[in-house]
């Protein structure tokens, strides 16, 4: 993508060309925008970006999450745009290509990274930690990510069927438990996306109110019945009421 930049009299500045780092970014922070309107329409609640300062030398998540003015959990938002590959042609274009990740494994190194950050300013798990995923692939589905955490699908006719057992008692075993939240947003053309095209590059705009955006949210029963209980309360949620 070629960003034209201001002129300045007769005399043109050089067109910029917007790196796929610019891009990927940018969609990280609409996604990221995205999450924390939902967190503070459906819940009241209020994300705080950690300062630069404090990311320097070691792995945050991205937010804390506060209500009332009271720091109740930490989030951590992935989205799928992260793993797009890019592709350089010869005209100097970068366009975006298919990514060669499989699912699965895309969403157990998000988990595992996710944890990291959690575990670098929450050590003990005293507060509730919130992974939220921003999906952009039409191949993917909130049925992926339980598949990967629980290692089995749930079958229409009832029961379900083992999947990925290997990676959800495996790698991620530990790390799951320590995330009480999962929060998976499907933002694609599928649920009705409003896409941005810029030269092989498409940026989705988020439209909270819209039904672009489909949210579900996974809570996470094998975590500390302790930090649930606190997020339940903070999220005004029964938790006789959810669903591991």
């Amino acid at each position: 993508m070629v960003e034209l930049l201001a002129m300045s009299g007769q005399r043109a500045i050089q067109p910029r060309r917007i790196s796929p780092f610019e891009m990927s970014e940018r969609q990280s922070r609409l996604d990221e925008d995205l999450i924390c309107l939902e967190l503070g329409n459906r819940w009241g609640l209020r994300c705080e970006r950690f300062a630069a300062p404090k990311r320097e030398g070691r792995k945050t998540p991205d937010f804390k999450v506060l209500k009332d003015g009271e720091l109740i959990a930490y989030l951590e938002v992935k989205t799928s745009h992260d793993s797009m590959k890019f592709a350089e042609r010869a005209d100097g274009l970068c366009v975006s290509t298919t990514p060669n990740n499989p699912i699965f494994s895309r969403l157990a190194n998000d988990i595992y990274r996710a944890d990291e950050q959690f575990t670098s300013v929450n050590p003990d798990t005293l507060l509730p930690n919130i992974l939220a995923f921003v999906n952009h692939d039409e191949k993917a589905g909130a049925i992926d990510l339980r598949a990967v955490v629980t290692g089995s699908v749930p079958l229409e006719g009832g029961g379900s069927l083992p999947a990925w057992h290997h990676i959800s008692e495996g790698r991620i075993r530990d790390a799951k438990k320590r995330i009480h939240l999962y929060i998976w947003c499907d933002h694609h053309p599928q649920v009705d996306a409003i896409k941005e095209h810029h030269e092989g590059f498409d940026i989705v705009i988020p439209r909270p109110a819209s039904r672009n955006v489909r949210v579900l949210t996974r809570w996470n029963q094998m975590s500390d019945p302790d930090v649930m209980a606190q997020l339940c309360r903070a999220f005004g949620v029964n938790p006789v009421s959810i669903n591991s």
